[in-house]
């Protein structure tokens, strides 16, 4: 069977156009899908610099706060400094924590500074320690509260609890 150069020319334009209809979609980029790439990588990197931004703040409030209550403790300090110069009494010698204390534990003969800092909470301690910070407390009013547990390796609230409980006399004989 012969067929006819015309019949075959048509049999070939059709072989290609459905080679071209029937084949898998070229990946043609529109300018339209660039713009969208290029507009996610900038999101993309936007939210990140937000992300470091955001840290920077929570990091510089929290320095803030803590300026502010360094700037509150030196304020409250001298403060009672002023009201000590302000008072009729005598000026008084401040004495070194470390001679109040010596001069609390001679009432305790078996206490050693070393027991009052460590972190042992037994009974025949706590008396002892909590006294020591009252008279810390009493006897240098131009110390914070912060300041007095610098020196007992404890928290500010340590100390304030202590104090409280030797004025109540919950540790007293």
């Amino acid at each position: 069977m012969q067929v006819s150069a015309s019949l075959r020319e048509q049999h070939e334009k059709h072989k290609a156009t459905r080679a071209i209809l029937f084949q898998a979609p070229v990946a043609i980029e529109t300018k339209q899908a660039i713009e969208i790439r290029a507009l996610k990588a900038e999101a993309t990197n936007l939210r990140s610099e937000i992300e470091q931004r955001e840290a920077e703040i929570r990091q510089l409030k929290m320095d803030l706060a803590d300026r502010n209550a360094r700037v509150l403790d030196q304020a409250h300090k001298l403060c009672q400094l002023m009201r000590i110069e302000e008072s009729d009494e005598e000026p008084r010698d401040i004495r070194p924590v470390k001679d109040i204390v010596d001069e609390v534990l001679r009432d305790y003969p078996d206490v050693t500074w070393a027991q009052i800092i460590s972190v042992r909470r037994t009974r025949d301690l706590i008396g002892p320690r909590h006294r020591c910070y009252f008279e810390v407390y009493k006897q240098r009013p131009d110390l914070s509260f912060p300041a007095i547990g610098r020196y007992f390796k404890r928290d500010h609230t340590s100390i304030l609890s202590g104090v409280k409980k030797f004025r109540t006399g919950e540790e007293r004989e």
